[in-house]
């Protein structure tokens, strides 16, 4: 509306037809699973169908999800069995931000590196627990499920860490000082995009679709004819992911 008050019909640039991912399906490398009750009420380990404060807070699991690898559905299915042996602690339930809440575990994350490993941070709200031992007791439990789920699968998954995130605020949002706790391995994987291989965190934003970055990456040497004699700024970089992508490529 803008362009068209100033008079511009036309679009502003060249518009490319769409540039399709190499992988459609098991893409995702960055995946937030939601722990709560399914629509039978039993504990389950998935994405949260609808929003809390809409008052609706039922957890579906994630077998027929494509755009997850299935080596993280085997991992969400390994511990949704475990959460219902109910030996480990009860899952985390609210109607809302602002409803009386109880129960203690809230999310599993997995993350899933091009290089082979993944990290798995599991979060739950320590004051609900009774204890910081019952806590971490209960924590160690499910990572051991999920260590023996890593080995059973075919082919047997890396795992780089496995990380407990005491987090009680009202939401699974956690703040980025939220305290951690390193159940097993490291607190950083390694991944890939480009040639470049970085050091991850495991709150840090990434790209959730590598084979996708790649695509990009040869599109943007295609329209900047980049040559060893270019000199290349990265403006708005963030962490510099495609600035040091290309960086053997140019001055």
């Amino acid at each position: 509306e803008w362009l068209q008050g100033k008079g511009v019909r036309d679009p502003c640039c060249p518009l490319e037809t769409m540039h399709a991912s190499p992988i459609t399906s098991e893409y995702r490398n960055k995946c937030d699973f939601t722990i709560g009750m399914d629509a039978q009420g039993k504990a389950a380990c998935g994405f949260l169908l609808g929003r809390t404060e809409h008052g609706r807070a039922m957890v579906s699991t994630v077998e027929q999800c494509i755009n997850v690898p299935l080596s993280a559905r085997s991992i969400t299915a390994a511990v949704t069995a475990k959460l219902r042996e109910g030996e480990c602690g009860p899952v985390y339930e609210t109607s809302g931000p602002d409803k009386d809440a109880k129960g203690v575990w809230r999310k599993l994350m997995v993350r899933e590196s091009r290089e082979g490993g993944r990290m798995i941070v599991l979060q739950g709200h320590g004051g609900m627990a009774g204890s910081e031992e019952t806590f971490h007791i209960w924590a160690n439990s499910i990572a051991k499920c999920i260590d023996n789920a890593c080995k059973q699968h075919e082919p047997p998954l890396s795992i780089s860490g496995i990380i407990l995130q005491d987090w009680r605020g009202a939401s699974n949002a956690a703040s980025e000082d939220t305290p951690i706790t390193i159940l097993d391995g490291s607190s950083t994987f390694v991944d890939r995009l480009g040639n470049v291989k970085y050091h991850v965190s495991h709150s840090a934003f990434f790209q959730v679709n590598g084979p996708s970055f790649d695509v990009l990456l040869r599109e943007l040497c295609s329209w900047a004819d980049v040559t060893k004699d270019c000199v290349l700024l990265d403006v708005c970089c963030g962490t510099g992911a495609l600035g040091l992508a290309l960086a053997d490529q140019v001055h």
